[in-house]
């Protein structure tokens, strides 16, 4: 995650924000992300209690997150409306809201009193009950109620949506802020392909400087042509060229990101075949560019520096 979108987070929680919407596919990572804010601010702030972490999804009811930021697999699972044995905390779509206005009007009445108590409520694919769901309108009505409640109460509690849908309906614009959730940048990948591929990581640090050379400079080409896929993607096409060559290669990897990109239906991806020299004309942009080519490298973006805009 970038440092901004860090930054952000920290901000809107410290500021007691009521909702947030988080647009990604990549729940676990967000929550791992959500569970590393929350503690930062926790070691922050002078005195207090710990932050309650709790996420809910409609077949898993409200959970505690585990230590690895892992939804706690409950007694029971919903599934199609029906569940194998009774658990108390199996809310659905409307019980879990009331839950947490319950919760916030709880602190609203102890006032001073008591030391408040953080809370973060992380909803999984709740998007689907406000805009796609017109017959339970009245659960956006009890969203906009619960933020005002908070608001009012100054609870430290928020919600946070976890949602590949990021279209807000209009009468909660002013309710519901909007996170995009960055996909994962170079240091992460790196990190990850270091991790699936230790074995190869311990055996190039044995070999000698040439065998570190060649592991890292496989490392770099896989990392590149990784980026713009989900942490999910990447290992699946990492474990796929374990398995079938025995090593990471960044050919697989961009073969992958490819029949991603074709399966949107809206791109195709060509590989490419040359350098500038099979580019026609454009010589003004091309002595431009090769003029400015550091400013494209891991160096200009570990310095600081953005890389040019609309190449």
């Amino acid at each position: 995650m970038s440092n901004k979108t860090y930054d952000d987070v920290s901000i809107f929680l410290d500021a007691g924000l009521p909702c947030l919407l988080v647009g990604s596919h990549e729940e676990a990572r967000v929550r791992t992300e959500l569970l590393r804010i929350s503690n930062h601010l926790d070691s922050s702030a002078m005195g207090g209690s710990k932050t309650i972490v709790q996420a809910w999804s409609c077949t898993r009811g409200l959970v505690p997150l585990g230590s690895d930021a892992s939804m706690v697999m409950p007694e029971s699972v919903r599934i199609d409306g029906t569940q194998t044995t009774l658990n108390p905390e199996m809310l659905n779509e409307t019980t879990i809201l009331t839950t947490i206005q319950a919760a916030a009007v709880e602190e609203l009445r102890r006032g001073e009193l008591d030391e408040p108590t953080s809370r973060i409520w992380i909803l999984h694919d709740y998007m689907f009950f406000l805009t796609e769901f017109p017959k339970k309108f009245s659960i956006g009505r009890l969203l906009r109620d619960i933020a005002e409640t908070i608001t009012h109460a100054g609870a430290a509690h928020t919600i946070i949506i976890i949602d590949s849908v990021t279209e807000i309906p209009d009468r909660l614009s002013k309710v519901i802020t909007r996170i995009n959730w960055p996909l994962p940048d170079k240091y992460q990948i790196r990190k990850l392909v270091r991790s699936m591929f230790a074995d190869l990581d311990a055996d190039a640090q044995v070999n000698g400087e040439e065998a570190v050379a060649t592991w890292e400079a496989t490392v770099d080409d896989i990392t590149k042509a990784a980026l713009g896929l989900t942490e999910t993607e990447i290992g699946n096409t990492l474990a796929q060229s374990r398995a079938q060559y025995g090593l990471p290669d960044p050919k697989s990897v961009m073969k992958a990101k490819s029949d991603i990109i074709k399966a949107t239906g809206f791109l195709e991806y060509y590989e490419p075949e040359g350098g500038m020299e099979i580019v026609g004309g454009l010589n003004a942009l091309k002595t431009w560019t090769m003029s400015r080519q550091k400013g494209f490298s891991d160096e200009a973006a570990a310095f600081g520096l953005d890389p040019p805009k609309g190449i």
